[in-house]
C-alpha cells in the first residue's frame, strides 16, 4: 500500500516526466563519451529505458565496469540498458555513464 500510496501522491505525469528526462539526459552524457545510443529518441517512441553499446567494447567488459562501480545495468537484445526511475537522479545518470570505459 504504501508504494501505491507514493505513485499516487506524486502522480503518473510527473513520474513519466522525469523518467524521460532521465533517460534523455542518459543518452546525451553516453553519446558524448562516444557510445552509440540504439533506443528511439523521437518524443512519440520513447521510453523508460536507453539501449546502447560501444563501438569498440564488448557488452560484457563494459557490464563489468559498471557492476564494478555499483551501477546496475542489462544486457538485452545485444545491447546494454539502463532503466532509470523517477526516484533516480541526474547526478546518478552522470556518476553511471562516468563509470563507463571510454
Amino acid at each position: 500500500d504504501a508504494a501505491l500510496s507514493l505513485l499516487e501522491e506524486i502522480g503518473t505525469k510527473a513520474i513519466a516526466a522525469q523518467v524521460l528526462a532521465l533517460t534523455e539526459d542518459a543518452a546525451q552524457k553516453l553519446q558524448a563519451k562516444g557510445y552509440q545510443v540504439t533506443s528511439p529518441r523521437a518524443d512519440d517512441q520513447r521510453a523508460g529505458l536507453v539501449m546502447f553499446q560501444h563501438p569498440t567494447h564488448a557488452n560484457e567488459a563494459v557490464l563489468e565496469a559498471l557492476t564494478a562501480a555499483g551501477v546496475t545495468a542489462a544486457v538485452r537484445g545485444g545491447r546494454l540498458r539502463f532503466s532509470p526511475h523517477f526516484y533516480n537522479t541526474h547526478e546518478e545518470i552522470a556518476r553511471a555513464v562516468e563509470a563507463l570505459p571510454a
